[in-house]
């Protein structure tokens, strides 16, 4: 049995996890009929094989919380923590990149259009921004693998700034 997620961190990345694997527009771009098979399409791990495109990648890019007073009743403000998502899709040999760029892109902002109306309903955190943190990328042909062969791939990566007190 997979262990819980708890605290700061896991829980920020499991929440997130769920609320992308819940997307429809995420599990039609990954080609997932469930929640449980769009959650194989979602890491924590950058990791060079084993996976396959398009999928995303969950990061903790910044938290903080900051002291506002002190003594025996520290008081802390309320925790932000930035998770970073990189989405990754693969590029079809011999098709119009540029073309390829378009749909790639005019995905992940579906995607993100879902996550923002998901956000702050039922049980999914609240997103206060969306941030982008890196342009879209083309890799080196066969620089990276995804199930274990050398692939093309496009990647973008946005933030969401998510409030752990609403």
């Amino acid at each position: 049995m997979p262990t819980a997620a708890e605290g700061v961190f896991s829980l920020f990345l499991d929440n997130v996890e769920t609320m992308l694997a819940n997307s429809a527009e995420f599990r039609t771009w990954t080609g997932t009929a469930s929640v449980a098979a769009a959650k194989l399409r979602i890491d924590w791990i950058d990791r060079d094989a084993g996976y396959t495109r398009p999928h995303a990648l969950l990061t903790l890019v910044e938290w903080n919380q900051t002291k506002i007073a002190g003594g025996a009743d520290a008081s802390y403000s309320a925790e932000d923590v930035l998770v970073g998502i990189r989405f990754e899709g693969a590029v079809p040999t011999g098709d119009d990149e540029e073309d390829e760029a378009r749909i790639f892109l005019n995905n992940v902002g579906n995607i993100l259009e879902d996550l923002r109306t998901l956000s702050a309903t039922g049980t999914y955190p609240v997103v206060r921004a969306f941030q982008m943190l890196e342009n879209l990328q083309h890799s080196p042909r066969g620089e990276r693998t995804s199930g274990g062969a050398a692939e093309n791939y496009f990647s973008f990566t946005v933030g969401l700034v998510i409030s752990a007190k609403g």
